[in-house]
């Protein structure tokens, strides 16, 4: 962590609440083989392979993949297994514009047959490919605000005395408003309906940054109306734990970039939330229209759960897509946890999502492929010990596995890790 100040208060935090030494306790961070953290089914087919070198940021594992696509990385198992089905859909897509029948449809619509054939050999992805600073970032942020006394993020949302003349305003602010959400918007409104139904066949994303489908679907989007192609979808296992596009919702498929706002927009309004901040969260520019969606249908889902709007509050600190897809996987799992043992309310302020059930367990349930036990790891835990309720039983959902000693360690702190497969 780079923040000297952020490093001192969660040290402090640290060895003043478990009384411990500054003596080395802690794991170095190395390099990891991913045929020890994905199952062997994963790791190649035909068309692919997961090169074994491993990278781990403490949290995140990075994952180098050779395609007949190019070669890139995925930051995480989430975004892995984005891109598996992606690759799946590009294999696809490629069969496809090779066949007889599309050659027909291309000769209809008055092409090349030629012309129309893809050839994504010569289209490599890496350069879409950017690796995020770390999920580093979100914990620092919110520990900043403890540090400085502010008032919990979440409790903006709740609709004050105040909130018509907020949501008159000034003309300078609407404008504002309206030009953020211009800005927001042109990157994802390209995106036809045509489109969007090819995603939803392949079961991707349609605001996907990866450059390289985008383009694929967008150059077979014509034979949409045709109506004739059949897809033979190749034999992609998936990863456990791992479910952010099987959660995706229709909307994302079904609704514009325009009208998905308005959807969304609406939802959160009838939950009596103070305009201004829902328009604010609405175009938190990393946090994508099928994020959006994913997060607000938890939130409506968890009516009930007190401080439930700590789930928007992390999500108006979103910067980046891998930061978007942890809170959009952790707050499933809470959902899903949350229909089995009901929660009833969120704690402030904890660095991830983390709820108390109605039985007295605090949950917590960050999406992390493999925990390390380093100095930042030790200050994160102490600090989220610190703010738990005094009386609960802690546990740990990982989606992903940890080190001995971190699950040693959190053991003596009175965690009980579980895994995400069993949700």
């Amino acid at each position: 962590m780079q923040n000297s100040v952020f490093r001192v208060f969660l040290l402090a935090s640290l060895f003043c609440s478990r009384g411990i030494s500054a003596s080395d306790q802690y794991e170095t961070l190395t390099t990891l083989k991913a045929s020890d953290h994905l199952p062997v089914a994963i790791l190649e087919n035909e068309h692919f392979i997961i090169q074994e070198e491993v990278t781990n940021d403490g949290y995140l594992n990075t994952y180098n993949i050779s395609s007949d696509f190019g070669e890139f990385s995925a930051y995480s198992r989430n975004m892995l297994e984005v891109r598996l089905k992606e690759i799946d859909a590009l294999v696809q897509l490629q069969n496809l514009s090779k066949t007889e029948i599309f050659a027909t449809a291309a000769i209809e619509a008055g092409l090349s047959p030629l012309t129309a054939i893809i050839d994504f050999s010569t289209r490599p992805i890496q350069t879409i490919m950017g690796i995020p600073e770390g999920v580093g970032r979100t914990f620092q942020r919110y520990v900043r605000k403890t540090e400085r006394n502010l008032n919990k993020v979440g409790s903006l949302f709740t609709r004050s005395e105040k909130s018509s003349e907020k949501q008159s305003g000034s003309k300078s602010k609407a404008d504002r408003m309206k030009s953020r959400f211009v800005s927001y918007t042109e990157d994802f409104f390209s995106v036809g309906s045509a489109e969007r139904r090819w995603h939803q066949k392949f079961g991707t994303n349609p605001y996907t940054s990866n450059t390289a489908l985008h383009e694929a679907i967008h150059s077979v989007s014509w034979t949409d109306s045709l109506g004739r192609f059949g897809l033979k979808h190749v034999s992609m296992p998936t990863i456990a734990g791992v479910n952010v596009l099987e959660d995706m919702s229709d909307l994302v498929w079904s609704l514009d970039a325009y009208e998905l706002r308005k959807h969304n927009r609406e939802l959160l309004l009838s939950e009596d939330l103070d305009a201004t901040l829902v328009d604010l969260l609405l175009t938190t520019p990393g946090l994508r229209p099928e994020f959006q969606t994913t997060i607000i249908e938890v939130f409506v889902k968890l009516e009930g759960v007190t401080n439930r709007e700590e789930v928007l509050a992390f999500a108006l600190t979103v910067e980046d897509e891998t930061q978007a897809m942890m809170l959009a996987q952790s707050a499933l799992y809470l959902a899903a946890l949350h229909e089995k043992s009901p929660l009833a309310h969120f704690v402030p302020l904890a660095p991830f999502p983390t709820a108390e059930t109605t039985n007295g367990v605090c949950l917590s349930a960050p999406a992390f492929d493999y925990v390390v036990w380093t100095e930042q790891t030790a200050a994160i835990f102490s600090y989220l010990d610190s703010i738990m309720p005094d009386d609960c039983s802690k546990k740990l959902i990982l989606a992903g596995s940890a080190s001995a000693q971190t699950l040693s360690t959190l053991s003596e702190w009175g965690w009980q890790v579980d895994g995400a497969s069993g949700i």
